[in-house]
């Protein structure tokens, strides 16, 4: 009876969790496989997925992501950190895994062509900045690049891709208004501040 030792998920926590997988836990993994035909075909995990699209499997009350458990069960060992070499987080096939960090992920990533490089090149980031100083708001410049908000506001306080260039927003000004209107301060300014409360 095959027997896992892990941090939960893969996050490094200390105490290790200790579970058997048991025929009926075996069947009921498999179950939720679908094989893909082919030699070097993916395994696509058909049951529920986190949100970066990692499949879930629970046992005794943890939830692990399901590529990790198919690699122990194959491998006889755990792997905290593991990788796809065919791009697809729901696949679980251990052919197409193989134990990293994310170091080796993101060199993985710039490799094939995917990731924040290429979705989002330099260029844009530095388009993406100067119509934000130009007025435009980061709400507008979201929508019009399909860009996600949270990510505008990162990319123009300088949070990400810093060495792109263009205008970096001031990290101590906040600001409330954009050059077309006047906000809550009354102020037509791109350097109105929060009032000190």
């Amino acid at each position: 009876m095959p027997y896992i030792t892990s941090p939960h998920q893969g996050t490094g926590a200390k105490a290790p969790v200790l579970f058997y997988l048991k025929g009926k836990d075996m069947e009921r993994f498999w179950n939720k496989v679908q094989k893909l035909p082919g030699v070097d075909a993916c395994w696509i995990w058909i049951a529920g997925k986190d949100r970066y699209g990692y499949g879930q499997f629970k046992l005794d009350g943890k939830v692990l992501r399901a590529h990790q458990v198919s690699w122990k069960i194959e491998k006889g060992e755990w792997a905290p950190y593991l990788c796809h070499t065919c791009d697809n987080r729901a696949c679980v096939n251990p052919a197409h895994l193989y134990p990293g960090n994310s170091t080796t992920n993101k060199r993985d990533q710039v490799l094939r062509g995917r990731g924040w490089a290429v979705k989002y090149p330099d260029h844009l980031i530095r388009r993406v900045r100067r119509e934000y100083f130009v007025g435009l708001s980061s709400y507008k410049i979201a929508a019009k690049y399909s860009i996600p908000k949270e990510t505008v506001k990162s990319i123009l306080n300088g949070d990400i891709r810093k060495h792109a260039g263009g205008p970096i927003r001031d990290r101590g000004t906040r600001y409330l208004t954009n050059a077309y209107g006047t906000g809550r301060t009354g102020v037509k300014s791109r350097s109105a501040k929060l009032p000190n409360t």
